[in-house]
């Protein structure tokens, strides 16, 4: 199920779409450069506990060259709160953006990730390759390429965090990159 309407104050040129992942969980997006269906699609997924519009002035830009989509992850501001009593995997997000992609793109969309948007984004290219036709991945927290036991333990807590708390997980997450360890 897709529903568009036309976003009061979402941004110059976009258009706002309900999107129903395969589970049934509503997905709020927003579509930049609504004009330019023909556009290559980019997906944007946002990092830590942000929301579609917190790449705005971003997206308005990017939607002189493609057709850019961005949304709410499960859980977060305008989209369903259905989370599994396990928490919600990288593979869970990786299907609700496969789904968004589905909804919104004729064709595979280059994606763009944040931190944890740049995690969604590996995932979504091994378990949907259909969807993607290239992955940025901008400062994935990728504990096994850090080398350090201490931060590799820091990066275990704070997944350990979100499944059951994402924003227990960003103040985890905010202790180990922003103290002295």
């Amino acid at each position: 199920m897709d529903q568009m309407t036309t976003a009061a104050g979402a941004g110059a040129g976009s258009r706002v779409r309900r999107v129903v992942a395969d589970d049934g969980t509503g997905l709020h997006c927003e579509v930049f450069g609504a004009g330019r269906d023909d556009a290559p699609p980019l997906l944007l997924v946002q990092g830590g506990v942000s929301e579609a519009g917190a790449t705005r002035q971003l997206a308005d830009r990017l939607a002189q060259r493609f057709r850019v989509i961005s949304y709410d992850r499960r859980g977060l501001s305008r989209s369903d709160a259905r989370v599994p009593p396990a928490g919600i995997s990288l593979w869970r997000h990786a299907a609700d953006a496969a789904a968004v992609v589905t909804a919104v793109a004729a064709r595979p969309a280059v994606v763009l990730g944040s931190s944890i948007g740049a995690l969604i984004g590996l995932h979504l290219a091994v378990a949907h390759p259909d969807v993607v036709s290239t992955v940025i991945a901008h400062e994935p927290p990728m504990s096994t390429v850090i080398g350090d036991p201490e931060r590799e333990a820091g990066l275990d807590r704070v997944a350990a965090a979100a499944r059951h708390d994402v924003f227990a997980a960003v103040a985890e997450m905010g202790a180990l990159i922003g103290g002295d360890r």
